[in-house]
């Protein structure tokens, strides 16, 4: 190897931090009577992998143990979809939604995504179906009304909801619209989000990540990740933002001030295993497919941080 991409025979670490790296007999020396000895017969040790904006979070719910999957390698049509949504609807507990995560309408052949696909398989179920972009949720008549939005219900700041020729909704709304639905689902436990966090470390070790910043937590998740973090069962180390309270994305000053306001220091908490930085904005959303049929452009990007 070049310069540029040096290799050591060998490391030594002392209380979870490195202490040298180098050739076997340099680190050799280090070793004394309690030190363990691992010999890695010719196997690589390399840093572990920063991931700068993941929601691990979101991750650990999106699996199937929480959420069906509806992404394109299990549902790549229209049809594959409402098949998803009717075998949850059949497993789903009376009064409960049905939530699902992942699919993209650039899979679905030029047709759009409508309550009209998923009111035949859930006419008395509420459906809520998150994109993969996190950024569109799809709905059925059930959630609709459920929500009370209706022909007549307006756009909110930031958001919209998308109606057909006839001024009626579809069953898809962008952004800040999706919150119009969010606050009638019932939000998982503590104990569950909890779990999910465990379930999504345990993937991202798997594939070498040690670190991440979490982009956009809401108070009860800083409670949970803190609590691991105090605790020593996090895993990973975890750089985070803040959002609101109800862990939506602050879109204004009033809603910064709103977040800072109810910030309160971690406390007991290392911060090299968990530490909040700042806060997540929203300004406008991300690119999607265009759904000009509907008769409304398609959102531009744009996210922000603000340190603080």
């Amino acid at each position: 190897m070049g310069t540029g991409f040096p290799l050591a025979q060998a490391i030594a670490i002392r209380s979870g931090r490195v202490l040298q790296v180098g050739d076997n007999r340099s680190v050799r020396r280090l070793i004394g009577r309690g030190t363990e000895v691992v010999n890695l017969r010719g196997r690589t040790v390399l840093p572990g992998i920063n991931d700068s904006h993941l929601h691990g979070l979101r991750t650990g719910l999106a699996s199937p143990l929480y959420t069906i999957d509806v992404g394109e390698s299990a549902a790549g049509s229209l049809g594959d979809v409402a098949a998803a949504v009717a075998a949850a609807v059949q497993r789903a507990a009376a009064g409960a939604w049905v939530r699902g995560k992942g699919w993209n309408d650039e899979t679905f052949g030029g047709q759009q995504p409508t309550r009209d696909v998923l009111d035949p398989v859930s006419p008395d179920t509420p459906v809520a179906l998150l994109d993969w972009s996190n950024h569109q949720l799809w709905v059925n008549s059930k959630a609709l009304e459920t929500a009370g939005i209706d022909r007549d219900t307006p756009d909110p700041s930031g958001g919209v909801i998308v109606r057909d020729a006839a001024g009626e909704p579809t069953g898809l709304l962008f952004e800040t619209a999706m919150q119009l639905v969010n606050q009638h689902i019932p939000p998982y436990t503590e104990a569950e989000q909890a779990d999910a966090i465990d379930n999504c470390v345990s993937m991202l070790h798997s594939l070498g990540i040690t670190s991440c910043t979490e982009p956009g937590l809401g108070t009860t998740a800083q409670r949970i990740y803190a609590d691991k973090a105090r605790n020593g069962s996090l895993g990973i180390r975890v750089t985070a933002l803040m959002s609101r309270a109800d862990d939506t994305y602050p879109t204004s000053v009033e809603h910064v001030r709103e977040v800072l306001a109810g910030y309160r220091p971690l406390q007991d908490v290392d911060p090299r295993w968990f530490n909040i930085t700042g806060v997540k904005l929203r300004a406008d959303g991300v690119p999607i497919s265009p759904v000009e049929p509907h008769g409304c452009g398609s959102p531009t990007s744009g996210e922000g941080v603000a340190p603080w």
